[in-house]
């Protein structure tokens, strides 16, 4: 079953590097842009240098046994520009009028317990939904798209249930129709985006009584309780994900993307990141949406 996956779902970073200083100077870093009318918006950033992964710390902070990922230095030796917000449903849409493209399958559908959508979606089941789910809340249905993913979704919303090959195909379109190189961010250069230059567990700090004012997380008045992060209580309530940039920005103004939904990036997890290969082990995608990952744009 060749799955795609809604709410913890997949959207789309994506990073259009520019290389050469004279392509560099042309756009200040933390500047914004959208090369098409449909494109989505940018933010350039700055080469820098950060430390990679969680703490011991920050592990415990979470109540997490040992950290996910050993700390080391990266340095990110290159601007670059990486997407505001995660893709949006309109975004896709625009791709699809143009090339007659037609995105679509089997998608899992994470259900709320509680609240107006308690246990509600729209689609077929798949005949192995509830074979190789590790949550009691998931299903799987077979005729899932970006424009229907299960759940109801609006042009704002983040673009689910889309398989790495279509979100691939979208990045190639969108390479060819303004003449830069889109394509997934690495590992390393999307939290470096998240981090902000800060290092605390997220770019707003070490308080998870803020967490709601910057992330869509699982809170005390949201329909998944089984999976509550944060014990505060969102002003916005979305169903599941919200419109991007419904939340407060980083430091940088720039980005709003913690916590909404699973990432692709172009680079595989490890839980060892040798000092030999700072910018991660290319081969298998990971999807990452780890709340103590919850940063943006440097600052």
């Amino acid at each position: 079953m060749h799955l795609r996956v809604a709410c913890l779902a997949f959207a789309l970073l994506m990073v259009s590097p520019m290389f050469g200083p004279a392509v560099a100077a042309e756009i200040a870093p933390l500047s914004t842009f959208s090369d098409c009318a449909h494109c989505p918006p940018m933010v350039v950033l700055p080469a820098g240098n950060y430390r990679m992964g969680e703490s011991a710390g920050e592990a415990a902070l979470i109540g997490r046994q040992e950290p996910s990922l050993p700390q080391h230095e990266v340095a990110i030796g290159y601007p670059f520009a990486i997407g505001m917000y995660e893709v949006t449903v309109e975004e896709v849409a625009a791709y699809v009028a143009e090339t007659g493209a037609t995105p679509g399958g089997a998608c899992m559908i994470r259900l709320a317990e509680t609240g107006k959508q308690a246990l509600k979606y729209a689609g077929t089941l798949h005949p192995d939904s509830g074979k190789a789910s590790d949550s009691p809340y998931a299903v799987f249905i077979s005729d899932g798209s970006f424009t229907q993913p299960g759940l109801p979704v609006g042009p704002k919303q983040p673009a689910v249930c889309l398989s790495r090959r279509e979100m691939s195909a979208y990045l190639d379109w969108l390479s060819g129709k303004t003449g830069r190189s889109y394509r997934f961010a690495t590992e390393a250069e999307w939290e470096y985006a998240y981090r902000a230059g800060t290092d605390t567990i997220a770019f707003w700090g070490d308080d998870f009584r803020k967490t709601c004012d910057f992330a869509n997380f699982g809170d005390r008045k949201s329909g998944y309780q089984a999976g509550m992060a944060a014990s505060c209580s969102e002003k916005i309530h979305p169903l599941w994900t919200a419109d991007v940039g419904s939340y407060k920005p980083n430091h940088g103004g720039s980005t709003t993307w913690p916590a909404m939904c699973r990432k692709w990036s172009r680079t595989a997890f490890t839980t060892i990141m040798p000092a030999r290969r700072p910018m991660g082990r290319p081969g298998r995608s990971r999807t990452a949406c780890s709340s103590w990952r919850a940063a943006g744009t440097m600052s």
